[in-house]
């Protein structure tokens, strides 16, 4: 963290995070299937969704984290990301529409201090929204006065099994992403489609940490909520059952190789 520097231009002291408490679980986007809405072409196409661990594989998921210099509640916004590996298995129902398949995963607050030399008594202590002490005591003895702090939210792990789906963002359907003819191949009806090899798209906003603790972005009016993304493999792995002939259409790849897939009646 960029601490600055006291009054004679040395540079401060970042102490790194401490936790300071568990927090509530907050909800994050593991996967997405889409079925392109195309009337009777795709009248009983279904897909699911698993997000799992074995024992000899385990998903993880890479989740945004947020960091504020401003307060413990406010003033967030997206400084990076970390891991967090399911113990345990998720899976889904059946789906027939575009859906983003959601889990918990729990958060917590941490605390790091902007601090100067050991004893050096003129560093000014500045004001914020949350609690920063004024000192730092590392070991018996030494004592670092402290110019600020900085709080971080973050994954502290998967919460366990739990699930959700999402079919509308904003009052809207989610729409199928756009896939290229070429990128498309040919399914007979009955066919079954396995995803179990690819990188899934990064979701921008996925992690809801803010909604659960009300905790807010750097706009101060808006819930914080930062990226997640998940890998798929043979652990986590989209299903696509097709009632129809149709196509299997990859959105920057073959099929095999695509970030995201689409079922649809047609091409393109």
């Amino acid at each position: 963290m960029k601490c600055g520097v006291d009054d004679l231009n040395r540079p401060l002291t970042f102490t790194g995070f401490a936790k300071l408490k568990q927090k509530n679980p907050a909800w994050a986007i593991v996967g997405q299937g889409y079925v392109a809405q195309e009337g009777r072409k795709t009248k009983g196409d279904k897909m699911n969704f698993s997000y799992a661990e074995t024992a000899t594989m385990s998903q993880t998921s890479t989740l945004g984290l947020g960091v504020s210099g401003y307060g413990i509640d406010a003033g967030y916004n997206h400084q990076g990301t970390s891991d967090s590996t399911a113990t345990d298995g998720q899976g889904y129902p059946k789906q027939t529409t575009s859906t983003w398949f959601r889990t918990e995963f729990n958060t917590a607050l941490f605390r790091g201090m902007c601090v100067g030399r050991n004893g050096d008594t003129t560093i000014h202590h500045q004001k914020q929204h949350g609690y920063c002490p004024r000192t730092y005591k590392l070991m018996p003895g030494f004592v670092d006065y402290v110019r600020k702090c900085f709080w971080m939210v973050k994954s502290t792990g998967w919460f366990g099994p739990s699930g959700s789906v999402l079919h509308r963002v904003h009052r809207h359907f989610i729409p199928p992403p756009y896939t290229p003819r070429k990128f498309c191949g040919f399914e007979l009806a009955g066919g079954i489609a396995h995803t179990n090899n690819q990188q899934a798209v990064q979701w921008s906003g996925g992690f809801d940490i803010g909604a659960s603790d009300k905790i807010k972005d750097v706009t101060l009016k808006a819930s914080f909520s930062s990226s997640t993304q998940t890998g798929y493999d043979t652990e986590a792995k989209m299903i696509f059952t097709f009632g129809h002939q149709g196509w299997i259409c990859g959105t920057n790849h073959d099929p095999s190789k695509a970030a995201q897939l689409v079922m649809r009646g047609h091409k393109a």
